[in-house]
């Protein structure tokens, strides 16, 4: 019998995951961090700093594949994940997940999104 590592199972059962499957509190509580994100990153997107990681990202990243949340510029993947993630953290104020101290919905949220758009989910 083949042994799958626990990535591998980790990973099938992701696969087979199905939004019905969650709790209805796990659904509303990541619909608020998505907003909490999206607000965040919004309110970032005026900064200077914000401003410099959008042109490097349209620069060196010239595509058409996702936006720039709150420019509207569009960029390749790679590039509009790093420019959308960067000011999603620019203030600071993502969640935390006090149990384990964790506050993953800058990167996670915004690369889903990214990718979600390149690829037209």
């Amino acid at each position: 019998m083949v042994q799958h590592s626990y990535t591998e199972q980790l990973a099938e059962w992701v696969c087979g995951l199905q939004l019905k499957d969650l709790p209805e509190n796990i659904v509303a509580d990541a619909k608020l961090r998505v907003l909490d994100i999206l607000g965040t990153t919004l309110a970032a997107s005026s900064f200077e700093s914000s401003k410099g990681v959008r042109d490097a990202a349209v620069r060196t990243g010239a595509g058409n594949d996702a936006r720039i949340i709150g420019h509207g510029d569009y960029a390749n993947t790679a590039g509009a994940a790093l420019a959308n993630g960067t000011m999603a953290h620019a203030l600071d104020y993502d969640d935390t997940h006090l149990e384990s101290v964790v506050h993953i919905s800058a990167p996670v949220v915004t690369t889903a999104l990214t990718i979600g758009e390149a690829i037209k989910a």
